[in-house]
């Protein structure tokens, strides 16, 4: 479990597939010497398809400086839409 502005995410997880098909908000990072960088913020009804078959997949692969992972806090759509935006104001993401 991390937090990312003030909110719990299950992960990191190094692969999509150990993500759930559940509605909410997920965020690549990157292992910058031992902290995570964050790339990308996004929210789905399904985040494990949304990550795996992202079309800004290149763009993490580009900015990343270690190993890409995967974060996710599974929530309604209405949450969801409230989070990403709160964590895309926060951080500057390259990817997102």
């Amino acid at each position: 479990m991390v937090k990312v502005s003030g909110y719990t995410f299950e992960g990191p997880f190094v692969s999509a597939d150990l993500l759930r098909s559940d509605s909410g908000v997920y965020v690549i990072v990157t292992d910058d010497a031992g902290s995570w960088k964050l790339l990308d913020c996004g929210e789905s009804d399904s985040v494990k398809d949304q990550v795996a078959n992202h079309e800004r997949q290149s763009c993490w692969q580009k900015h990343a400086v270690g190993e890409i992972a995967f974060m996710a806090k599974y929530c309604d759509a209405r949450g969801r839409r409230l989070i990403a935006s709160e964590i895309r104001q926060e951080h500057q993401l390259p990817c997102g």
